[in-house]
């Protein structure tokens, strides 16, 4: 027969000690422990168990919410095509993303939830909701996904003026290492894509989000068509200016490699023993000799006649140049002796 502690059991002759005493308390106390496990722990497989099943809803209904999720997905990127069904794919696995993030959360509470204060519960709770009322407000996804594309082309256009002023830089660069000038070249190119470039610019000025979300989904899908069309072009239109300075200003440069000679000797010729002469002629000219003006004005347009059927159309700039050079002086000559 097991006989419970107490004081008469271990002091029957003399009175405890107060040192007695405490440790008897706390041996009373250690024997009740003891004793009660039986009661706790039938109270704890209840609650664990409890606990258990609660835990296995929570979970069964975020399932529920993931699938509902993916519904909804399916569902709304029927509604997109084109350039936005990208953004509206990008939106979506972006609040699928959150929800997937909140359910790990969720599960490292249960799984640490003695760590988990009354406030972090209520978090949960506040996440949970704002995540489905994100997952209803179609409007506000639709808004959002056509953000996102405007947001898509705008970058698509900031990477094609970034490619053009890069392009640009390394044709400055190739055609000055064969021999151009820098500062001409420059001027050249600025002023051939300045048009097409300012029109990619004014695009991307008027991507404004306020005004955006107030479009639909089929005005939005036919406006970014558009704009794709536009980038194309002006991009091209900027790639073939820069292609055909460079082939020019490199024609330029190695034309003195003999293919023009011949011609560059008649210009010389014609500008120091035909037209030089003629210059001082005219400016000792007596204008009163009818015969001497007629024969000025006579080798003048014969040398006019001859500029003019030369066929400058595929000759470099720097000849052009000259030519043209030679044909005004001809033409200023002409003038003074009218």
């Amino acid at each position: 027969m097991i006989v419970e502690p107490n004081e008469s059991n271990f002091y029957m002759n003399n009175e405890p000690s107060s040192s007695q005493k405490k440790r008897m308390s706390f041996f009373n106390r250690f024997y009740s422990k003891i004793e009660s496990m039986p009661k706790l722990i039938e109270k704890a497989i209840v609650v664990d168990k409890t606990l258990s099943v609660y835990f296995a809803d929570l979970q069964k209904d975020v399932a529920i919410v993931l699938e509902e999720l993916n519904v909804e997905k399916e569902k709304l990127l029927k509604e997109f095509d084109g350039y936005l069904l990208p953004a509206a794919q990008e939106v979506i696995d972006e609040l699928a993303d959150d929800a997937n993030k909140l359910k790990n959360t969720l599960e490292n509470s249960l799984d640490n939830i003695e760590s988990i204060s009354k406030q972090d519960w209520k978090e949960h709770a506040k996440n949970w909701a704002q995540l489905y009322s994100r997952l209803q407000d179609h409007k506000g996804l639709v808004e959002k996904i056509i953000i996102v594309a405007s947001h898509r082309i705008r970058a698509s256009i900031h990477e094609d003026i970034r490619v053009i002023n890069l392009y640009q830089n390394q044709s400055v660069a190739r055609m000055t290492e064969e021999g151009g000038e820098s500062s001409d070249i420059e001027q050249r190119l600025e002023s051939a894509i300045q048009e097409p470039l300012k029109e990619l610019e004014r695009e991307l000025s008027e991507l404004k989000d306020d005004q955006i979300k107030k479009t639909s989904i089929k005005q939005t899908s036919e406006w970014i068509a558009n704009l794709q069309q536009k980038r194309k072009e002006y991009s091209d239109q900027i790639f073939m200016r820069i292609d055909s300075i460079a082939k020019e200003e490199l024609e330029d440069v190695h034309y003195y490699a003999g293919s023009h000679t011949e011609l560059e000797e008649e210009i010389r010729f014609m500008e120091m023993h035909e037209l030089k002469p003629l210059i001082e002629q005219v400016d000792n000219l007596n204008w009163n000799n009818e015969q001497a003006v007629q024969s000025v004005k006579s080798h003048l347009n014969e040398l006019k006649d001859h500029l003019d059927q030369l066929n400058i159309d595929r000759l470099p700039k720097v000849l052009k140049s000259k030519l043209n050079m030679l044909d005004q002086k001809i033409i200023n000559l002409i003038e003074r002796v009218k």
